[in-house]
Parts: structure tokens; sequence; C-alpha cells
């Protein structure tokens, strides 16, 4: 073939397959949206239950005796067609039984079918500030706002966000990471590969951690801190170095300690550790973790907050 001939067939080639990129990316992804919206009587002693499936779930305190949920589930595709098909796939429920209130999205799939779109739910909970919760969720975000009773998480993959938090607060989490700031309760926490950041902390925290990395800013309403961690990176940011007492243990790791300190840390063989207290009355700060550092930092400006 002619060398002319040849760059043409080149150019045409290039045209296609420019042709053909452009298409995609002006291909449309069509949104099929089915919205509930109810809302529910409850007590003072009522217990709210979300067990979510790939789902976002945002359960925000209020002033009201009642709640409020409006659940959307959505398929994405760009053949509206398929998604309208699909999101039938997707189901809820939500019922109340006694004192207990249970909200839950799920999958009727048979066996050997295969899904094209992308399928979500998405919760928005408006409740009692001081109600009882436990949420369950799968592959999804988890975000609590402006409560202060008895609240619980069970995630595995995903995001948790909490923010203006009271009360008491268990989270059981994998792969999972956890995102806080002002917080005032009692906080525990049992994590596996989770980032987990705390800002503004104050209350009793005890938390344990495996494969991940925890970064907590405590305030001077902080009432205790426990960390119990294995092969995981540790930052403590504090806004006053005697504020606190402080126990850090980590093997076969290090201790970082802020510049103009005249304190340095200890080692016996594979254990490295550090220890000081100001004031018998002083909340404690106790680190043990290992394979990796330990790290106090001292930020003044955390004080104006």
């Amino acid at each position: 073939m002619p060398q002319r001939q040849r760059r043409r067939c080149w150019l045409v080639v290039l045209l296609l397959l420019s042709s053909a990129t452009l298409g995609q990316a002006q291909t449309k992804v069509q949104v099929v949206t089915r919205t509930i919206e109810k809302t529910l009587p409850l007590t003072p002693t009522t217990r709210i239950y979300v067990q979510g499936e790939k789902a976002t779930v945002h359960v925000q305190g209020w002033d009201k005796p009642t709640a409020r949920l409006v659940l959307r589930l959505v398929a994405k595709h760009p053949d509206r067609a398929v998604a309208e098909r699909e999101l039938q796939v997707m189901q809820y429920r939500i019922e109340q039984t006694g004192n207990d209130v249970n909200l839950r999205n799920f999958f009727t799939l048979a066996a050997g079918t295969t899904l094209q779109s992308n399928l979500r739910a998405e919760y928005t909970l408006w409740v009692p500030a001081k109600i009882s919760l436990q949420i369950t969720n799968a592959y999804g975000e988890t975000m609590l706002t402006s409560l202060s009773g008895l609240q619980e998480i069970l995630q595995e993959f995903g995001q948790i966000k909490l923010q203006d938090l009271q009360g008491q607060l268990t989270i059981t989490s994998k792969y999972a990471d956890i995102t806080a700031r002002n917080l005032d309760l009692t906080f525990t926490c049992h994590a596996d590969k989770a980032a987990i950041r705390l800002t503004d902390a104050a209350g009793r925290y005890t938390i344990y951690n495996t494969y991940g990395s925890i970064r907590v800013e405590p305030t001077a309403g902080l009432t205790g801190l426990q960390i119990t961690a294995a092969r995981t990176e540790v930052t403590i940011v504090s806004p006053q170095m005697d504020l606190y007492s402080y126990e850090f243990t980590t093997l076969h790791g290090n201790i970082k300690l802020p510049a103009n300190t005249t304190f340095s840390p200890g080692v016996v063989n594979t254990r490295t550790f550090f220890q000081v207290q100001y004031r018998k009355t002083d909340p404690l700060i106790r680190v043990n973790t290992s394979y990796a550092p330990v790290t106090l930092q001292i930020n003044p400006l955390l004080l104006r907050r």
C-alpha cells in the first residue's frame, strides 16, 4: 500500500476512535427515583432501627415529638428503560411494633441475575434529639447530626460522619472511615481498617482500631481517652500540653513529642513509652499501639474554638 494511502487509513481510524470516545463522554446517565415520605408517631421510649444496604443514611435531630422519613430509591443507567426496570429490584419496609420502629431497604434479585444499573437508597430521617437509635449499614454512608440519646452504628465499608452529638454512641465498623466534629458524649468504637478523625472532642472515649489511623483533637472538656490499637498510627493534637496526663506505648514504633518539650520517650527493647502527669485530677490520655508511631502535637489555636 502506498505511503499516502496508509496515512489516510490511519487518519480514518483515529477519527473513528475520537468519535467513539466523544460519544461515550456525551452519554447521559438516566436517573430514576422512587420517593417515599412518612411521618411516624413516637413515644419517649421508642427505639428506631435502620437497616441499610448500599444506602446513604442521614439522621438529624429536631425538636418535634414525631419522626419524619424521606426515603429515595435511586437507579442510574444510560438506558432509562433499564433503570426503570431494575429499580423494582429495590424494596423497603417501614414497620412499627410496640416501641420499635424498623426501617430497611433490600434487594429482591433472582438467582443468577446480574444488575446493570447503579442502585442506591437515600434515607433522610428527622427524629427527636434524645431518641434511641441503631443504624446498620453496608457499602454506604452514615451521618448523624444534632442527637443526644443512645446511638449505635454498625457499618461495613463506606463512611461515617458525625457532628454535634451528645449522649452515648457505640460504633462497630469494618473498612469504614469515621470523621467527627463537636462531640461531647461517651464514645466507644471498635474499628477494623479505619481512618478515624475526631475534632473538638469532649467527653469520654474508648477506641479500638487495627490497621488504620487515629487522630484526635480534644477540647478542655475531655474527661478521658483510651486508645488500644495494632498497626495503627495515632496522633493527638492538644490545645495545651498540661491539660491532660499522658501514657503512650508503642511496640516496634516511635513516639514523637513537641520540639519545645523537656520530656523525652523511653525505650526498652522494642517498646517505646512516654508518661507524664501534671495533676492527679487531669484527664488521662492513654495510647497503646504497635508497628506505628504515636505523635503528640500542641496547637494553641484549638483553645479559641
